[in-house]
């Protein structure tokens, strides 16, 4: 192997750890993750020919008993180590974390390693009993990043959808801060169950008890406070009688979910041809040569025969008159120009209303990728119970602009008097 292959194949490796790691491993611990798996699933490329024959005499050399199986095994592998189980690195899975959910038959919820609370939390459901008549009550106490950390299609909101969709997720009760010893973190607790009562299904419930404390004596650490048996009662209270008040907010499991949708635009040129298509290898040769320039000529990749496909510019498929005839077209997207945003549940209108509105008043050329659309869930407590900070009135203003003005009165004389 030269040098250039090495690079090569050592690059092609990170960027498989840029694509599947971030946000998993911290950058610094790829190599801790990275270079064992490559080497195990190395070992296990080499030993997966050869793997049912290994099986077969590993079954029946205990059959008969033969203790000392190395030599043979060895041999039934064509190499001088071998692997009696019978799982390959690529069968191995945690079925509490990978599941089946809506369509996809490999759903994963593996968050990163430095946040495994979730985790904790899945591996508790994955326990509930579903045949019972009272069924399972789960109670866990989170910090805040299970709220809203992770992006669309990630281990974490793809966790939060799953207990939401399927309708598990029962209230969340945000606690005082400084309620822990020696952490002065927000802190909620999550209530879960899977025999939802009829009259809250399809429906969360958000508890803001972060203001009902009673101070302590003596701090513990930074733990100075504590909540009363009162503030226990009514907490307790807002989770039976499920109604809406000043801290307790009621919403539909939909209003905590949006679709990140990728927003594209075409690589545009000057002094291009703008009736021809472009193969990649010509599109690279552009990016090479030229300066990219908004105000340019869109780079063309596709050309559909009229009648082949129908124009529809939401999806970036545009109808053009090339030499005369009618034609759909698509565009090489520029992505230095690629955008994202994230659209509610219950935008009205859905994706396609909003891009109307909030997108392509300010670029026209813009089209949404379909096929890039993740769906994710998050909770806000800030969005649902901020309270924004009354304005003093004009009136208090120029009270106090008048009040300084005779506090100061003869102030600056003084001060030229004794200059003098």
């Amino acid at each position: 192997m030269n040098y250039i292959q090495h690079s090569s194949i050592a690059n092609f490796i990170w960027g498989i750890a840029d694509d599947v790691l971030r946000d998993v491993y911290v950058r610094g611990k790829y190599r801790d993750v990275i270079l064992p798996m490559t080497v195990i699933r190395r070992l296990d490329a080499l030993l997966e020919p050869t793997k049912k024959e290994v099986l077969d005499m590993k079954k029946q050399l205990d059959k008969s008993k033969v203790a000392n199986q190395d030599a043979a095994l060895c041999q039934c592998a064509r190499q001088a180590f071998y692997n009696s189980s019978p799982f390959t690195l690529r069968d191995l899975k945690d079925a509490r974390f990978i599941t089946q959910h809506g369509d996809d038959p490999e759903y994963k919820m593996i968050t990163r390693s430095s946040d495994g609370q979730l985790l904790f939390l899945v591996n508790k459901l994955s326990k509930m009993k579903h045949r019972s008549k009272l069924g399972s009550r789960i109670a866990e106490v989170h910090n805040g990043s299970s709220l809203f950390t992770g992006d669309a299609g990630g281990g974490e909101t793809n966790i939060r959808r799953w207990i939401i969709e399927n309708d598990w997720l029962e209230a969340i009760i945000a606690l005082p801060e400084n309620t822990f010893y020696n952490t002065g973190i927000a802190t909620y607790i999550w209530l879960l169950t899977n025999k939802k009562p009829s009259h809250k299904k399809g429906q969360v419930q958000l508890i803001d008890a972060s203001g009902w404390y009673v101070p302590l004596r003596k701090n513990l650490g930074k733990k100075n406070c504590q909540l009363s048996e009162q503030h226990i009662q009514d907490i307790c209270n807002l989770v039976i009688e499920f109604k809406p008040s000043e801290q307790s907010k009621i919403f539909s499991n939909e209003a905590f979910g949006y679709q990140k949708i990728t927003v594209e635009r075409p690589l545009c040129f000057r002094g291009i041809d703008p009736e021809r298509e472009y193969k990649a290898k010509e599109i690279k040769e552009l990016k090479v040569n030229n300066k990219t320039d908004e105000n340019g000529i869109p780079v063309i990749k596709k050309i559909h025969p009229k009648g082949k496909v129908e124009a529809n510019p939401l999806y970036g498929i545009y109808e053009v008159e090339i030499k005369g005839k009618k034609v759909c077209v698509e565009y090489e997207p520029d992505t230095d120009l690629r955008d994202t945003e994230q659209v509610l549940l219950l935008e009205e209108g859905g994706i396609e209303g909003f891009f109307k509105r909030e997108v392509l008043p300010y670029v026209l050329d813009a089209w949404i990728v379909p096929s890039k659309t993740q769906l994710g869930y998050e909770i806000s407590f800030t969005k649902h119970f901020y309270k924004p900070t009354q304005l003093r009135t004009l009136e208090e203003i120029q009270k106090d602009i008048f009040a300084l003005e005779e506090e100061t009165e003869g102030i600056l004389e003084d001060i030229v008097e004794e200059s003098k």
